[in-house]
């Protein structure tokens, strides 16, 4: 599974868990090193929800405390952040495409959760929506641009239909003046 990650140029953790006093874990650390593969700290089996945290602790936001998150001041403010979560198609291990979570990294709370979000009072309804929107346009811009130097079969993974048939778009985006 390390050398499939590792072949597909993977740049995410994984999260090795084996029995505790295994020495598969220490294989799988060598073998991870070797390939350039970061790994989370192990997951000892049997674990509880407290080891499970712990190991995925560098990969959880900051919780906040803090008060209600007016959206307005947040993109004025340039608060607002989209986090990525890939969309990964298992069986030939590639992403498909990805999911924008809305956050905002507030200067004094840190991440702040989406249940903090309060309403836009003032100003333009669709002002959040304009952000967002604009944010993705933008990182669709830089993403391509920064894989456009790459060939097009390893972008597309060799499969003229991963972006649906249409090479146009993956062009069109690494030039946002043609879109």
């Amino acid at each position: 599974m390390l050398q499939a990650l590792a072949d597909k140029d993977f740049e995410g953790k994984v999260l090795p868990f084996a029995p505790r006093d295994s020495a598969v874990v220490g294989t799988v650390q060598e073998r991870a090193e070797k390939l350039r593969i970061a790994l989370l700290p192990p997951l000892l089996m049997p674990f509880s929800n407290e080891g499970l945290r712990e190991s995925i602790a560098t990969l959880l936001p900051e919780e906040s405390s803090g008060p209600v998150v007016d959206m307005a001041q947040a993109v004025r403010e340039g608060w607002l952040e989209l986090w990525y979560q890939p969309k990964i198609e298992t069986r030939a291990l590639v992403m498909r495409g990805a999911e924008a979570l809305s956050r905002v990294r507030h200067p004094a709370w840190g991440i702040v959760p989406p249940a903090y979000f309060a309403p836009e009072d003032s100003g333009s309804p669709d002002a959040v929506s304009d952000a967002v929107i604009s944010r993705a346009v933008e990182d669709w811009h830089r993403f391509f641009a920064e894989w456009a130097h790459r060939d097009r079969d390893k972008l597309t993974n060799g499969r003229s239909d991963r972006f649906r048939g249409n090479w146009a778009i993956v062009q069109a985006a690494s030039e946002p003046r043609r879109l």
